[in-house]
């Protein structure tokens, strides 16, 4: 595995974004708080979960050998 480098910036009053190697992600708080100019990092964590969870299932949908659909 190839190591990646994580960096975290301000972007504004609650707003962060992160780089992940070439990728860039930000994270805030709706207008109330923030400025809405992301997902919260709730919804960012429970993303992620549910990324993690169906890559997981399309992974071993061959070897049991079944649908995906």
């Amino acid at each position: 595995m190839s190591g990646r480098t994580v960096a975290v910036r301000e972007s504004g009053r609650i707003a962060r974004s992160t780089g992940i190697g070439p990728h860039r992600l930000t994270a805030d708080e709706p207008d109330a708080i923030g400025s809405d100019s992301g997902p919260t990092p709730v919804e960012l964590l429970l993303a992620a979960e549910q990324i993690c969870r169906l890559a997981t299932i399309a992974a071993r949908c061959p070897v049991q050998r079944m649908r995906s659909d």
